[in-house]
């Protein structure tokens, strides 16, 4: 003779539930989320074509600009200084559209 396996009753509120779902379903796709975007150094579509000599004038430049911050250190802008004198000139309309 089968027994009927026990059963119970759960009264939650909509909320409850709706927590509930967004959280499995949130876990769900955490756990699958790695199959949908490659990790960025196996992914170098935003790279463009192979361009040596573009590559070597950045690379001339960002030397130039390290070697220039080096020597002159007092000329680097504080990252809150910059916030500010970017709230400033946006206040002042000197932004281009």
């Amino acid at each position: 003779m089968s027994e009927t396996p026990p059963q119970a009753t759960i009264t939650i509120s909509l909320s409850e539930l709706t927590a509930l779902i967004r959280q499995a379903v949130h876990e769900e796709f955490e756990k699958h989320a790695h199959r949908l975007r490659p990790p960025i150094l196996d992914d170098w579509d935003q790279e463009g074509p192979d361009d040596p000599e573009g590559d070597a004038e950045l690379l001339a430049e960002a030397l130039k600009e390290h070697e220039h911050y080096r020597l002159h250190p007092e000329t680097l802008t504080d990252w809150e200084d910059f916030k500010a004198e970017l709230k400033l000139a946006e206040e002042r309309g000197e932004l281009p559209d």
